[in-house]
């Protein structure tokens, strides 16, 4: 006869199992995204270039003004990644750089016509890298595409 503890392990067990039915997670791919920004003496703020893989994309990557709620002025750079499902900063270079941290003064941010990076604060004028993971849902078998910019 089965004895407490190895009743509950076998019954949660199988629990978990029916579970991962539900609630595992799909199958993605990556494709990273590199905003490299550079502030040059006398500039408002800093103009950046969107590389996709090791490919240059856009030089000013149809970036853009505009005041957050609270008033702040941002900056917000398209990241070429439209029908990715999740995009989101992975790590910056210089990593040393404190007048640029994540969710307060640099994010991703979904809108309707895609996925922007937007800086803001004293971040806006610094020379600075950011690395953004972009991922897909991957059919199951399937590879991820060739394409750069998908």
């Amino acid at each position: 006869m089965l004895r407490l503890k190895e009743l509950c392990f076998l019954m949660g067990s199988l629990f978990l199992i029916d579970a991962g039915k539900i609630f595992l997670p799909t199958n993605y791919h990556v494709r990273p995204r590199f905003l490299v920004c550079n502030h040059e003496e006398g500039q408002n703020q800093a103009g950046c270039t969107l590389f996709v893989g090791k490919e240059k994309v856009e030089e000013d990557p149809q970036c853009f003004s505009e005041l957050s709620k609270n008033g702040e002025p941002r900056s917000y750079c398209r990241l070429s990644a439209d029908d990715a499902d999740w995009c989101d900063p992975i790590f910056k270079v210089p990593n040393n750089n404190h007048k640029c941290n994540k969710f307060f003064n640099y994010e991703t941010e979904r809108r309707d016509d895609g996925w922007y990076i937007w800086r803001a604060d004293k971040c806006l004028n610094q020379t600075i890298s950011i690395l953004v993971h972009c991922q897909w849902a991957q059919k199951s078998g399937s590879p991820p595409s060739a394409s750069p910019l998908v």
